[in-house]
């Protein structure tokens, strides 16, 4: 079976993308989620998903 890093969207490490890893794991597969919310950004990014809430959080 395959190693997993799954990276979150912009709206940060939601429910759905906890339940894609879990079934990931489910069919054997290793899963690593990591959130971006407490990372250094590069200034664009931050520019770019300024008006997106708070990077990591759930809406």
């Amino acid at each position: 079976m395959a190693e997993v890093l799954l990276y979150h969207h912009v709206q940060g490490l939601t429910d759905g993308v906890r339940a894609f890893a879990d079934e990931l794991r489910q069919a054997g597969h290793t899963v690593h989620t990591r959130t971006c919310s407490r990372t250094a950004r590069s200034p664009a990014w931050r520019r770019a998903c300024g008006s997106c809430g708070t990077p990591g959080s759930t809406p």
